[in-house]
């Protein structure tokens, strides 16, 4: 059983695509400063956050005595395929159409049939080739195909910490194999090895132990806000760095903080209407983002040379948030709460069913 939504997670949602949406605006110029490199990089690490969210918002949804594992994945797989199969789709007719830079690099049978299973997160040649940012999603249907297991862990809190502590070593060492043992192009192994859903799985279980620790922390409120601030001003440090501290393995560990803290000091601001507005569309958001990116860079050589590079990457950034927040405003009740409305219908045709035949 469902126990609800949990509002301030939201606004996590909205800061991790503000970061994501910034780290592709960067694809328009590669003539920016340093602190807008090292800004844009830091950015990426909002999938980590996306991941950590996702982990904490099943893991207090959920529990393993309540978990019924078919419900689960139905409502999972209609959460997450009516606006990526759409996406799939779109980008295919785009790309042929009209925007020939968004036209998938891949469009082979297994890029396909591997696409529209979740399995594209397999394989180097399948992991990115279809839907842009579709290694994301191929992780977070792995993470979904296990929490299952992970879910015990929210009651367990030395035992979550255990497993956290265990994922970031065998990350670094499946990182290291993929790179050492699978043949290819380097920079395209090495990408696919950071996007590997094992790589990537300390994030979302990260948020299950933040489920686990947080009714023992909720006694410490009042150095809450104190902790939030200080873990936001290293976060803010870190995206203008590019050492140790703006590794994926350190910004797991500023997002935990900053996330435990804000649910226990439980601020106003963090549950205001335009954040979490951005929070609530923003898987919509991350996937039609990559058009409006694509529209920019056909024009971007021309426009670098009137405005530069840095006034193109931030203004382009501003417009793509804009227009992929206005498509998404129509993306996300047509096709993402549709989709959630038929896989509750089933559910509830199947319990009907059920009943019926038990009568």
């Amino acid at each position: 059983m469902e126990r609800g939504h949990i509002g301030y997670l939201d606004s996590f949602r909205a800061f991790a695509i503000i970061g994501v949406v910034l780290t592709h605006a960067v694809w328009l110029s590669h003539d920016i400063p340093v602190w807008l490199d090292n800004v844009s990089h830091f950015g990426s690490k909002g999938v980590q956050l996306f991941f950590m969210v996702s982990g904490l918002t099943l893991a207090l949804n959920y529990d393993a005595n309540s978990l019924k594992v078919g419900n689960f994945f139905v409502k999972r797989f209609f959460r997450i395929a009516p606006m990526y199969y759409f996406s799939a789709l779109f980008y295919v007719a785009v790309g042929y159409s009209i925007l020939p830079s968004a036209l998938p690099t891949n469009l082979s049978i297994e890029s396909w049939l591997s696409t529209f299973t979740f399995t594209n997160g397999w394989s180097p040649k399948t992991i990115n080739s279809f839907v842009p940012g579709g290694w994301s999603i191929a992780a977070e249907m792995m993470f979904y195909l296990c929490f299952p297991v992970f879910v015990r862990l929210r009651d367990k809190r030395w035992l979550s910490v255990s497993f956290v502590s265990i994922s970031f070593f065998v990350s670094v060492a499946i990182y290291k194999l993929i790179i050492q043992k699978i043949p290819g192009d380097a920079e395209d192994i090495s990408s696919f090895a950071y996007f590997f859903w094992i790589t990537q799985l300390p994030a979302f279980l990260l948020g299950i132990a933040i489920a686990a620790w947080l009714p023992f922390l909720t006694r410490y409120r009042a150095v809450s806000s104190y902790l939030f601030f200080f873990v936001a001003a290293l976060t803010v440090a870190a995206a203008f760095s590019r050492g140790v501290f703006s590794s994926y393995i350190a910004a797991d560990i500023l997002f935990s903080g900053l996330i435990l803290s804000a649910a226990t000091a439980d601020f106003s601001f963090m549950r205001g209407r335009i954040l979490t507005y951005i929070g609530t569309i923003s898987f919509s958001i991350y996937l039609t983002h990559f058009f409006v990116i694509h529209l920019l860079m056909d024009q971007a050589s021309i426009l670098e040379k009137l405005v530069g590079g840095t006034t193109l990457v931030i203004g382009g950034y501003l417009i793509t948030m804009a227009a992929a927040t206005a498509i998404s405003s129509l993306t996300y009740p047509m096709i993402e709460k549709n989709g959630k409305n038929i896989g509750n219908y089933l559910l509830r045709y199947g319990r009907k069913r059920i009943q019926g035949q038990a009568a």
